[in-house]
């Protein structure tokens, strides 16, 4: 399998070209184009209860897409949801975890599953965080561009929650609230503090600085008589 990623990073594309038989799985509706000689198979690998965990608490859908190349070479793209970085990254046999959202494909021989951080997961986007393991060559994402910053073990770094895309499980960590600097509709800002041997790849954007941007342009219903609809201080519609 060959691969390359167009139009990054901010607005990144993977295309992937694959040998005859070759296969690659994907987040449901990840795929943007392919050949005609392509054979969808959609599953939900590993049964309901995966694909459920998935869905529920991890971010992913439930239902995952395995395209393999039939009767010969074919190429397929695939685009995130959020415009953004993908990142490629080989796995040996060990595992890497992701925050939600981030997976986009892999190869055949790489699982993911829902992987519970116990309580102090309620304080991140969710109690359960997504854990890739296995062989093979997998692609995440994240909003904006994506750097990486490698621990030695001798120093904690922090980040804010909404920047965090990916880790290695060999890190710590701990979710703190900075009560004193006030984040999406003025809650305590959530900040991850890791610790020990490893990388973290976080985003240059941030989602949540995103919907709270967005937030006093949303469409609501106006106050008025009129019944116009309003968005933010402009109300459209009305009499």
């Amino acid at each position: 399998m060959n691969h390359e990623i167009l139009c990054g990073p901010s607005f990144s594309i993977l295309e992937v070209t694959l040998a005859a038989g070759e296969r690659i799985i994907s987040e449901a509706g990840a795929m943007a184009w392919m050949d005609g000689n392509v054979k969808t198979e959609t599953t939900t690998r590993g049964g309901i209860l995966a694909g459920l965990n998935r869905a529920f608490f991890s971010g992913e859908t439930f239902f995952q897409n395995t395209y393999e190349a039939d009767g010969g070479p074919a190429r397929i793209a695939f685009a995130p949801g959020m415009s953004g970085e993908i990142v490629p990254w080989q796995l040996q046999g060990e595992d890497l975890l992701l925050q939600r959202g981030a997976f986009l494909a892999s190869t055949e021989g790489i699982r993911c599953e829902s992987k519970s951080e116990g309580l102090k997961g309620l304080f991140a986007q969710g109690l359960f965080v997504l854990r890739a393991t296995g062989s093979g060559t997998m692609f995440f994402s994240g909003y904006g561009a994506i750097d990486t910053i490698d621990l030695d073990g001798g120093s904690t770094y922090t980040i804010d929650n909404g920047y965090v895309v990916a880790w290695s499980p060999s890190l710590s960590y701990r979710i703190t609230r900075a009560r004193k600097i006030r984040s999406f509709l003025f809650s305590d800002q959530l900040l991850l503090s890791f610790s020990g041997r490893g990388r973290v790849w976080i985003n240059s954007r941030s989602p949540q600085s995103l919907a709270s941007w967005v937030h006093p342009f949303r469409r609501v219903k106006a106050k008025s008589s009129g019944g116009g609809i309003q968005l933010g201080p402009v109300t459209l519609g009305g009499e």
